[in-house]
């Protein structure tokens, strides 16, 4: 009978050595959440940087798609038109080709006592100094007045 206030008192020390634990377990659970929310704290920081640095990084690439639009219709443009002179320098070339070979044609084809005199004018003088001549007034062959009239379009 004695002993039962004794049961008594051992319940209420072992409810108070449970409820101290309690306390105790409590506070280390505080501080662990104290440390989350600044952690999440720290997390919102960094997902708004991150959010940031993604919208600039799109920006930017649609720039450089634009950039790149930009530059690729100029090089199209650039390389139309240097097809462009390139036929007309294959079409050159080549009429100059057909007006070389009519040269070198006539020139070899005509054989060595067919070739007509030229006659051969004094050059005029007056008082002594000679007086020159254009180019165009002494007689030329058809192929020479061909290679010339070629020369003076092609200015």
């Amino acid at each position: 009978m004695n002993f039962v206030p004794d049961i008594g008192l051992l319940l209420d020390g072992v409810v108070a050595v449970l409820l101290i634990a309690t306390i105790v377990y409590c506070i280390v659970l505080y501080r662990q959440l104290s440390r989350v929310r600044n952690a999440q704290q720290e997390m919102h920081a960094l997902i708004a940087s991150f959010d940031h640095a993604t919208s600039r990084a799109q920006a930017g690439i649609g720039e450089l798609k634009r950039t790149n639009d930009e530059i690729v219709k100029s090089l199209q443009s650039e390389m139309s038109k240097g097809r462009i002179l390139a036929d007309e320098l294959a079409i050159l070339t080549e009429s100059g080709n057909r007006l070389a070979s009519r040269i070198e044609g006539g020139l070899t084809d005509r054989p060595a006592n067919d070739v007509p005199l030229r006659h051969t004018p004094r050059k005029p003088s007056f008082g002594g100094q000679e007086i020159a001549k254009e180019p165009d007034s002494e007689l030329k062959s058809e192929a020479e007045r061909e290679l010339l009239e070629a020369l003076r379009a092609s200015r």
